[in-house]
């Protein structure tokens, strides 16, 4: 059973019928999902997984862009998780308000307390599993998550079905819709930025050799390998968009590039285990840009002489067909290095920062920063004014100085004449 983590829709191609099957009232449009019902109680609408998935260490999340109308009472907008008909999981939306529910054996419960919504932080919805236990989590961006609530696993999650959601249990005044976008993808990478000052929350370090040799520290993250053959990375917690847009990094360390296998990689990376992925990278005292489709390796153009300074940032971006592969000494001044027809879809791809080696004769490093963050400036103080003696009125009234006059005296002879 496949993990529901590994279904990625960002609906740009509408309702893709080979993922998902759906009811009437279902409006494909700029890339979005509008689910509409009427008044009438019980007109419920969706759009669901054809298939079941596993949910086990896995997650299934959304973005909302219109919540339609939250004062009609009985509106109800849901991601719905379930085994069968009696036992399911909910995050509902309702009357202004959003809430965890679980259903077992028929019977629903609700875990904790209602939350009012909030129509910027409640944004992004999740529902997530770990180590026996299943959470809710709201996100105003796709990627800075906030748990809301928890409970132990109520049934069995190895294999649920997901449906997009919704609908109204009695008559109401009118009805309603809500728009779904980015399933299990989190928009546009220029969305996504993290200077690592509060650690590295926002990504993880699946398919390190070890882990451990990945470590945030100062502001900054640091990589280090053994000089055996050994991959550690940080990979993103999201997927991302990449057309018409793009991510990129600072490097605060390039390591030993005397070591001729030490590599230090900026990539963007699919689904599939990373058969299909974007490069960037400097090895052995130069810079290359790579492509890999279906796991096959091919360079794009020719080496680059690694400089340190110039190559300080690097930056994947696509535009109009095409991939770039850029520099910068400062994260702001862009050189393209070289650039080809998108060798990938751009439009759900992890970003990925590795530092590794396929053996060399010493243990080795790479130190990133700022992901999407232009460097902060050396000159942060702020100037402070001063008074000049030559300028401004300080010195007018220097030069043009009030004459201090004092009274003539009089002669005792004056006050009797």
């Amino acid at each position: 059973m496949a993990l529901i983590g590994t279904l990625v829709d960002n609906f740009n191609n509408g309702v893709d019928t080979s993922n998902w099957s759906k009811t009437s009232s279902v409006v494909a449009s700029n890339g979005q999902i509008t689910v509409s019902h009427t008044a009438t109680g019980g007109d419920y609408k969706w759009i669901a997984t054809q298939a079941n998935y596993d949910l086990t260490g896995s997650f299934a999340h959304v973005q909302i862009t219109d919540f339609g109308d939250q004062t009609i009472v009985q509106h109800e907008s849901d991601i719905k998780v379930q085994k069968d008909g009696s036992n399911y999981l909910l995050f509902a939306i309702r009357n202004g308000f959003i809430a965890a529910v679980k259903v077992v054996a028929g019977t629903p419960t609700q875990i904790g307390s209602s939350l009012a919504l909030d129509y910027t932080n409640h944004r992004w919805i999740r529902i997530r599993e770990s180590g026996g236990t299943t959470f809710w989590d709201t996100a105003p961006d796709g990627t800075t998550w906030t748990n809301r609530w928890s409970t132990a696993n109520p049934f069995a999650i190895t294999s649920l079905q997901f449906v997009l959601i919704t609908g109204s249990n009695t008559n109401e005044t009118a009805g309603s819709h809500i728009t779904w976008d980015n399933f299990n993808c989190g928009g546009s990478i220029s969305s996504f930025s993290d200077n690592f000052n509060n650690g590295i929350s926002n990504w993880n370090t699946s398919g390190s050799g070890d882990a451990t040799q990945v470590v945030n520290r100062n502001g900054g993250v640091y990589i280090t390998h053994t000089a055996a053959s050994q991959y550690n990375q940080l990979v993103g917690n999201t997927l991302y968009d990449w057309t018409s847009s793009a991510g990129y990094v600072q490097v605060l360390d390039f390591g030993d590039q005397s070591q001729a296998n030490h590599i230090v990689c900026f990539e963007a990376i699919d689904t599939g285990g990373g058969a299909n992925r974007i490069i960037v990278q400097a090895t052995n005292g130069n810079l290359q840009a790579w492509k890999w489709v279906s796991n096959v390796q091919t360079q794009i153009g020719s080496n680059i002489a690694l400089d340190q300074t110039n190559h300080r940032w690097l930056r994947i971006r696509e535009s109009g067909g095409t991939t770039f592969w850029d520099t910068a000494p400062d994260g702001v001044n862009w050189t393209n290095r070289w650039s080809a027809a998108n060798p990938i879809t751009m439009t759900a791809l992890y970003p990925l920062i590795v530092a590794g080696t396929s053996g060399d004769t010493n243990p080795n490093s790479g130190a990133f920063d700022n992901f999407n963050c232009p460097e902060p400036s050396p000159f942060s103080f702020k100037p402070t004014m001063t008074a000049s003696r030559y300028v401004g009125p300080g010195a007018l009234r220097k030069r043009y100085a009030k004459p201090n006059i004092k009274a003539p005296r009089r002669r005792t002879d004056d006050f009797f004449n």
